[in-house]
């Protein structure tokens, strides 16, 4: 016992250690226990309820028709007039790998 009249507990018994592991352990295996159930429901949850960031998810039919796929497009920008383009040298109106041809308006 101390001066206050508390019992002391020496940290090096091999007895005081096994019981405090022992207790850790269950405190840990119930804590891990309780986490997983807690997981389940916050998936089951999230699963079940649509929300305006997600409101379409993958597990349910869409209730729209959607936009098609739409084909590679020409990415290229289009040449604005008939100069040649600045990298090869080809004329606007023939179109080349770095722009589309130019179009002139009717008008």
């Amino acid at each position: 016992m101390d001066s206050r009249g508390r019992m002391l507990i020496r940290r090096g018994s091999s007895r005081v250690d096994a019981l405090q592991a022992r207790a850790q352990a269950a405190t840990l295996a119930d804590a891990i226990a309780r986490e997983a159930v807690e997981a389940g429901d916050r998936r089951a949850r999230a699963w079940s309820r649509d929300s305006m960031s997600d409101p379409l998810p993958v597990r349910h039919p869409t209730p729209v028709l959607s936009v098609p796929a739409q084909g590679p497009q020409d990415c290229r920008p289009i040449a604005v007039n008939r100069e040649p383009c600045p990298r090869c040298e080809t004329r606007g109106d023939l179109g080349c790998a770095h722009q589309r041809p130019f179009v002139a308006e009717a008008g």
